[in-house]
């Protein structure tokens, strides 16, 4: 079921995030770049019967200074609407897990669309802490 192919998904994810505009140019351009840094990056995939894309996630390994050794952020995840309900998404979820472990990874952590609220209660189900952190940005062109 799970596919760890660096492979080109759709943009589909791209248009449910309120926070930014999609544009499909950069969001390929974007994918590309993580799957071309494999040391560093995952995009990972799950599919229907058939071989048809219907859920993703991405994972980026990066220094944490707090932990003292790499940490990995999971920046996308998505499951299609029809596919949602069926464990894929948990599943993605354990093998980015397992990936970070086996890359010494000892802190997995993603952002979570607090007016989202089915996708808030997915990860409380699955054990995710919540932080006191609250993500920021500045855009730079």
């Amino acid at each position: 079921m799970i596919s760890t192919t660096w492979c080109v998904c759709w943009v589909y994810f791209f248009t449910i995030k309120k926070d930014f505009q999609p544009d499909p140019v950069r969001q390929w351009a974007g994918l590309a770049l993580m799957m071309a840094d494999r040391d560093h990056c995952g995009v990972f995939v799950t599919r229907d019967p058939q071989g048809a894309v219907v859920g993703m996630l991405t994972a980026q390994r990066v220094v944490s200074t707090v932990q003292g050794t790499h940490s990995v952020w999971i920046e996308d995840l998505v499951i299609e609407e029809a596919y949602r309900g069926q464990g894929l998404g948990k599943v993605l979820l354990i093998h980015a897990e397992h990936c970070a472990r086996s890359h010494h990874a000892t802190r997995v952590q993603l952002l979570v669309d607090t007016q989202n609220m089915p996708a808030v209660e997915f990860y409380d189900r699955l054990g995710w802490e919540k932080t006191q952190l609250q993500a920021r940005r500045k855009h730079l062109g």
